[in-house]
């Protein structure tokens, strides 16, 4: 093959080329594709399995102190390969919290 296939400006490793799917955890296989907008429902199913994993983030630090709560919520949400973006990153954060600071 001469001019093999690159990847889409902006795809992280292991995303795919072209028109693939991205394959990955917490849906990143549903139709996102770099470039291109999920499908609707598709968009849907995937930010219900982040807001998921979200809120049980938000309950895992439920327990901590504010410090050490911040400190997971972030890493966590930082090292996600499922959060795609920086608005997505803000919004699984402020689950995590709101569920966090629920009872308190």
């Amino acid at each position: 093959m001469e001019n093999p296939p690159k990847p889409c400006p902006g795809a992280m490793p292991g995303q795919g080329f072209g028109q693939e799917p991205v394959e990955g955890a917490l849906g990143q296989g549903l139709g996102r594709t770099p470039g291109k907008g999920p499908a609707m429902g598709e968009d849907m199913l995937y930010r219900g399995a982040v807001r998921a994993w979200a809120e049980g983030l938000g309950r895992r630090a439920a327990g901590m102190g504010p410090a050490k709560a911040r400190e997971l919520i972030l890493g966590e949400v930082l090292e996600n390969p499922a959060v795609a973006s920086e608005e997505e990153a803000v919004w699984a954060a402020m689950v995590a919290l709101e569920v966090a600071l629920k009872d308190r």
